[in-house]
Formats: C-alpha cells, structure tokens, sequence
C-alpha cells in the first residue's frame, strides 16, 4: 500500500489489524490484571488506572452503540451476558493461538434453488 501509494489497501490493512471485539476485551482484562498486580508489587498505579479508564471506555461505547443502535432488537438482557459470551469464546482463541489450523476446510455447499 504504501510503495504502491493507494490508500484503499492501505485502510483494508489497518482494519486487519483490528481484533475482534471480544478478544480485545479479553487482552484488557489479562492486562488489567497483570497491571494490578505489577502494581502492588511496585507501588506505581498510572498503569492500572489508564487500563481501567480503557476499560470504561468500551463499556461507555458498547452502552452508547447498544442505546443508539440496538436496544429495539436486541434486549438488554442479552447485552448482559456479554461475560458468559467471553467465557465461551476463551477456548476457542486458545486452541487458535496455541495450535492454529493449518489445513483448509472446504465447506460442502448443496444447491441453490431458483424461484
């Protein structure tokens, strides 16, 4: 993108390095907590006080997209079981770092049906 100077790749590229929202969340909450801990050991507490502005932070902006976006089609009862969610994604970006797939899957497809 940038020998080539085209903007357009450029913009995909930085959106690949964007994670998925639930595993940033996961990377501020292991961070948080290393962070906290390094904290009491050290006695320096910027560290864990910036983490946790981060992190509410994404709670505000997850609250603010929910309210503008969302609330009519999705309950907030579902916005509150983003923790469980998380819980059960954990395992699967575990297996993804620690033993990636290295062969592709092909997905059998049927036959679409014309009307």
């Amino acid at each position: 993108a940038l020998r080539q100077r085209r903007t357009d790749i450029l913009a995909l590229a930085l959106d690949l390095c964007v994670p998925p929202l639930s595993l940033l969340v996961m990377i501020w909450v292991g961070m948080s907590g290393l962070a906290a801990v390094v904290s009491i050991l050290v006695g320096r507490w910027w560290p864990t006080l910036a983490l946790q502005l981060e992190g509410a932070l994404i709670v505000l902006a997850l609250v603010a997209v929910w309210c503008k976006y969302a609330r009519r089609s999705l309950p907030l009862a579902s916005l509150l079981a983003v923790p469980l969610y998380l819980a059960w994604k954990f395992p699967l970006y575990v297996r993804f770092f620690l033993r990636p797939q290295k062969d592709w899957v092909r997905t059998q497809r049927g036959s679409i049906a014309t009307t």
